[in-house]
């Protein structure tokens, strides 16, 4: 029985961006950064060193939220 645990990515703000662009929601990596400086982006799931990272659900759902506004 094998105990391999499925490989998890996270997406920094580059891909945050991107990801929001393919969206439809026109932002960039500094409107993201002012954004999660005022607390409007989800909690990044993990931090390495100084950079966060999201999983493409909280993107996803931040899109959404953020399309319905």
């Amino acid at each position: 029985m094998s105990n391999i645990e499925e490989t998890k990515y996270y997406y920094g703000l580059k891909e945050f961006a991107d990801i929001s662009n393919e969206y439809g929601i026109n932002t960039s990596t500094e409107k993201l950064s002012v954004y999660r400086r005022r607390g409007l982006l989800p909690v990044p799931t993990v931090m390495i060193g100084t950079k966060a990272g999201w999983t493409k659900e909280q993107i996803e759902s931040w899109i959404k939220d953020k399309k319905q506004r």
